[in-house]
């Protein structure tokens, strides 16, 4: 199909030159691309690998924990409903209601989840989290394995801005988190 110039184009017009193209830009992979010869990072994604590798113990569960920003969207029309040859059509017009976050804590030996939804994603609304894992979900285990980015809210300290000191080093003890600290330098590819 060749274009030339033409005084309007439909959108079926615009799908059928698109299927025919070979490359599909909106494809994507997403891969960890390690930086060459940065021994910080390969010492980091070893230690991950290797609680991987452990064999299931419930008193030691393995947990992935990690949080993302939501905006809370609405339609300004109801969606057509499917039809033979035809999927769920939405309107692209929305109307935001703010936004949440959510932090997932995730046992994939057991598996098990949890979520919880929070107005922010600060020190303390993380700290909070932990405590509910600790205390609510994993009360019986002698530590939870914690798998998790070093995101600037991850950090022991903020058990520390969220609880007494007593109750944060409680926590603490409880705790056996992945990767170190030193994984924010080498997560972004910094030397």
């Amino acid at each position: 199909m060749k274009l030339g110039e033409v005084d309007e184009i439909s959108h079926e017009m615009v799908r059928q030159v698109l299927k025919h193209n070979k490359l599909k830009p909106w494809l994507k992979e997403q891969w960890c691309i390690a930086p060459k010869a940065n021994a910080e990072f390969v010492a980091c994604m070893e230690d991950v690998l290797a609680v991987y590798v452990r064999a299931y113990d419930p008193r030691y569960p393995q947990v992935c924990m990690d949080e993302i920003s939501k905006q809370l969207l609405s339609d300004t029309r109801p969606p057509l409903p499917v039809e033979p040859g035809h999927p769920e059509r939405q309107d692209y017009e929305y109307e935001r209601h703010g936004v949440c976050n959510l932090f997932l804590a995730c046992e994939p030996l057991a598996g098990k989840r949890q979520v919880k939804v929070t107005a922010r994603r600060t020190k303390v609304d993380w700290a909070y989290f932990l405590r509910e894992l600790v205390d609510i979900h994993y009360p019986q285990a002698e530590k939870i394995v914690l798998v998790m980015d070093n995101l600037n809210t991850h950090g022991i300290g903020s058990l520390y801005q969220a609880c007494a000191p007593a109750e944060a080093r409680r926590l603490v003890e409880k705790l056996e988190i992945h990767p170190p600290q030193a994984w924010k330098w080498v997560k972004y590819g910094r030397d």
